[in-house]
């Protein structure tokens, strides 16, 4: 498997459906990596130095635009990206780190696992086998099946045209992505308060604000850099944006 096509089965499928999802319903959205903002909108609430001590700039970001009355709106052309050459370990860590952020911010990242292809396949077999006395396994394994082929096609159409790997390497990396989501999670849940973000081991404390800053290097900082928000701490109007960190 190409590991560049990990990144883009997980871009192009389960990242691209959550957003033409919540675009759908007018939800405001926004990926740090991959957004346009007019500078005048920025400049009203200080300007970029004013999300520099955020890790999840991009949601607090967000929630300013949100706030003045504008919306994010996901774009009909898709943003491409370089991602640079990269192991499956370090795509592993950077969706660790991306959940234990979205678990600061909201209460929903616990019950993401319930949006995964195999979860939910469980649940329809249960579900339908108490309802209908249908057979639970078979119901699963269609539901996994549609939900495979909806992705491949989701995959195409955000590509634009014909993918740059074979059906056979999508087919392993869709099948990766979607059995080490589970252990992302359970990394995420059970792993300790702390991020790694550009070489730096950031600790996050109780009340979300950090207390302590690591690098391979050198002993704890005495000066705390970053700040990540609870979701208490969000005013009522960000209850419209989600939290997606970049």
């Amino acid at each position: 498997m190409n590991k560049l096509s990990l990144g883009k089965v997980y871009f192009g499928t389960q990242h691209a459906r959550m957003y033409m999802a919540i675009n759908l319903i007018n939800i405001n959205c926004v990926t740090g990596m991959s957004c346009l903002i007019r500078k005048d909108c920025i400049d009203r609430v200080g300007g970029l130095k004013t999300f520099g001590r955020y890790i999840a700039e991009d949601y607090y970001l967000a929630n300013e635009i949100a706030k003045q009355g504008l919306k994010l709106q996901v774009a009909p052309t898709p943003a491409q990206q370089n991602s640079g050459n990269y192991s499956i370990s370090t795509w592993t860590d950077r969706m660790i780190r991306w959940c234990k952020l979205r678990m600061r911010l909201s209460p929903l990242a616990y019950i993401e696992p319930l949006q995964e292809s195999f979860s939910s396949a469980i649940l329809a077999g249960i579900v339908t086998n108490y309802l209908f006395e249908w057979n639970a396994l078979v119901v699963a394994a269609c539901h996994i099946l549609l939900w495979f082929i909806s992705d491949y096609l989701m995959l195409r159409i955000t590509q634009g045209g014909p993918l740059p790997f074979s059906k056979f390497e999508f087919a392993v990396a869709w099948l990766v992505r979607e059995l080490s989501s589970f252990y992302v999670y359970f990394k995420a849940f059970t792993g300790p308060s702390t991020v790694t973000w550009r070489g730096k081991e950031y600790r996050l404390g109780s009340g979300t604000r950090v207390e302590g800053l690591y690098s391979s290097s050198s002993s704890l900082s005495t000066t705390p850099s970053l700040v990540v928000e609870s979701s208490s701490s969000i005013s009522s109007s960000s209850n419209s944006i989600l939290p997606v960190i970049g």
